[in-house]
């Protein structure tokens, strides 16, 4: 059992290796000028797991995603980050050039795949 356990250590789950999943180390304070983000962020992602009690009996359902948008360094990866980092969620790395593919379909396949694995 004790040569088990160490190979454990060493191995990667089959499920994410295609992922980066990471634990960021990024917080709030390296993110700046971005409080009314950071705030609705907190409400969608955070408080619904922290009061998950007080939203059950106000009926009120969690947000079942986020899509983040705009220009390049906008800080979309970095409030993503943050926002892993304060509440305690892996973070997922997708290269974008692997979603993609020539062949019809093959792209929707791969993004099923993705979200398939994350949840």
């Amino acid at each position: 059992m004790k040569h088990f356990l160490q190979a454990l250590k060493s191995i990667e789950p089959t499920a994410t290796r295609e992922f980066f999943v990471e634990k960021p180390n990024v917080r709030w304070e390296d993110v700046g000028g971005l409080s009314q983000i950071r705030d609705f962020l907190l409400a969608c992602v955070e408080w619904p797991t922290r009061y998950s009690q007080l939203f059950s009996r106000a009926g009120i359902q969690r947000v079942r995603g986020i899509l983040l948008s705009g220009p390049s360094g906008t800080g979309k990866t970095l409030v993503a980050k943050a926002l892993a980092t304060e509440s305690g969620l892996n973070f997922i790395t997708v290269d974008a050039a692997s979603l993609l593919s020539k062949w019809v379909g093959e792209s929707e396949k791969t993004l099923r795949q993705v979200f398939k694995k994350a949840k």
